[in-house]
């Protein structure tokens, strides 16, 4: 709920900002022990747009109690509805969705630890996300943190004991992978996690499996120790056929047919379907048409362009003369 009388805009002339918004103080400081409180307050270095401050926002492991927020030009108070659990390190995390009023949005999450008791957890572990196509690294792609052995069985099935009436699976922790596609988990106990990337369409920072998708990493239980530990590597499922996008003759009796992507042939095989028209695109009649024309073909990629697979017919002596098909 923002309480604030005005809507703070990017202010008009001199050069463009470029730069994300940069969090200058926070009370109580990072690594604060015997936190009592249930007010918080984050200031920055400039006016950053407020509803993405409420969803970029997370306490962890697993505090889902309300709260309002008051903001005072580029300060913000937040306040809880209840008291944050005792003895127990909790971190605040600022995610990549904050941005500020021009739309600069963070380049890595800003984690702050602080503990309701006289220590603060000390683990600390990062797991990378690239893709399996191209080896590149994936920014801002949510990696989600279970206790123990986490929501998939050893086939990959659901644990459907986790999922709650909304069709929802809770982690402890959740943070986006930074400009380098690395997901850096700190404060956490010595104790064993399961990570996993999930394709979190909605940002909630849950897990709907019957709408998202979720991979493990390579190493799945993780114990933190500093340093890159695991990486996965995410695979876009392709849904959509390749398209046609041209036809050449490269002979009497070879087409040239290059497609919208690589192709794969399982065999050299062709089927075609015929279609026989008159001299002048007549369509013939249905028995002319139905007729059965059996002839033999293959097909074969290009070597240097996967896109392209050229079909030969090995005889054209039963088409009909004066006929277009």
């Amino acid at each position: 709920m923002l309480t604030s009388c005005a809507i703070p805009s990017a202010p008009t002339g001199g050069p463009r900002d470029t730069q994300p918004p940069q969090l200058v103080e926070v009370s109580p400081q990072p690594g604060s022990v015997n936190v009592k409180t249930q007010t918080f307050e984050f200031t920055f270095n400039e006016y950053v747009d407020r509803g993405s401050f409420e969803q970029a926002l997370s306490i962890e492991p697993r505090f889902d109690a309300n709260f309002t927020t008051d903001w005072k030009r580029q300060r913000v108070t937040v306040q809880f509805e209840e008291s944050l659990p005792e003895n127990r390190t909790m971190i605040f995390t600022i995610g990549t969705d904050l941005r500020d009023t021009r739309g600069n949005k963070l380049k890595a999450p800003i984690q702050i630890p602080i503990s309701t008791g006289p220590e603060i957890d000390q683990g600390v572990f990062s797991v990378e996300v690239r893709d399996a196509i191209t080896g590149d690294v994936r920014t801002d792609e949510s990696v989600f943190l279970f206790l123990g052995n986490g929501p998939l069985g050893p086939n990959g099935e659901v644990d459907s004991s986790l999922v709650n009436e909304l069709g929802q699976i809770v982690p402890d922790y959740t943070i986006q992978t930074d400009s380098a596609g690395v997901a850096t988990f700190q404060a956490l106990g010595q104790q064993a996690f399961t990570p996993l990337w999930v394709n979190d369409l909605n940002r909630n920072r849950r897990w709907e499996p019957a709408r998202e998708r979720a991979q493990p990493f390579e190493q799945n239980r993780i114990a933190p120790s500093g340093g890159l530990q695991s990486t996965v590597w995410i695979y876009e499922p392709d849904t959509v056929a390749p398209r046609i996008q041209g036809v050449g003759v490269l002979a009497l009796n070879q087409l040239r047919i290059r497609t919208s992507e690589s192709l794969v042939l399982k065999n050299d095989s062709v089927d075609l379907s015929l279609l026989e028209g008159g001299s002048e695109g007549q369509i013939l009649d249905q028995a002319a048409a139905n007729q059965i024309i059996e002839w033999n073909a293959t097909a074969e990629l290009l070597e240097e362009d996967s896109t392209t697979v050229v079909v030969t017919v090995d005889s054209l002596q039963s088409l009909r003369s004066e006929s277009n098909y």
